[in-house]
């Protein structure tokens, strides 16, 4: 029993990337509690229902490695796919900037504020990234470019330069507002730089 489930199990996991020695953990640590499942007379069905069928196990596995940051991997199909053309828009973003750019430039005369195009740039990549993950994130991670761009608006257009400033104001006020402790101490080196 013991070797058809690990041999199984580790059939599953090689469908994702993951290192070999974290491979090698995981059927170790399964190996053991099978033994130990063993040692204490249980029946397959009992030790099938106590630690799970490997399908079950590797996906519930496959749930940990998408939370835990170091354990990145991408599953042949499903997920992956997904990740992957999410992952060509943030790469051909510098590309439709350029030629948005220059339809603004050529075509209209908008050189000065079409500069400002450049900066959807590392906006996809965090609306992307972000938003998947949860979207109070995305909407924190978006707030420096949304004052940059409401700032250089009214600055440009009706020359609010001096209260437009204000706008700032808005990063560690939502940082506050979600309670993130980086954006928490964001506020507290703003309220200092005002002392």
């Amino acid at each position: 029993m013991k070797e058809k489930y690990l041999e199984e199990l580790k059939k599953l996991l090689a469908e994702y990337d993951i290192k070999q020695d974290e491979i090698d953990d995981i059927l170790a640590d399964y190996g053991e509690m099978i033994e130990d499942a063993l040692g204490k007379n249980m029946s397959d069905e009992q030790i099938i229902k106590m630690i799970g069928s490997p399908k079950q196990v590797v996906n519930d596995l496959s749930e940990e490695f998408e939370k835990d940051e170091e354990f990145i991997y991408i599953h042949r199909g499903g997920h992956g796919k997904h990740a992957n053309k999410d992952n060509k828009i943030v790469a051909l973003m510098p590309f439709i900037s350029v030629i948005i750019f220059f339809i603004l430039g050529f075509g209209f005369e908008l050189w000065h504020p079409g500069w400002l195009v450049f900066l959807s740039i590392p906006m996809v990549a965090i609306m992307v990234n972000a938003f998947e993950k949860n979207s109070l994130n995305g909407i924190l991670a978006l707030s420096p470019f949304v004052a940059v761009i409401i700032f250089l608006i009214l600055g440009f257009a009706w020359d609010f330069w001096h209260p437009g400033w204000l706008i700032f104001l808005i990063i560690p006020v939502l940082g506050i507002l979600s309670g993130y402790k980086t954006m928490k101490f964001l506020s507290f080196l703003t309220s200092i730089s005002h002392l």
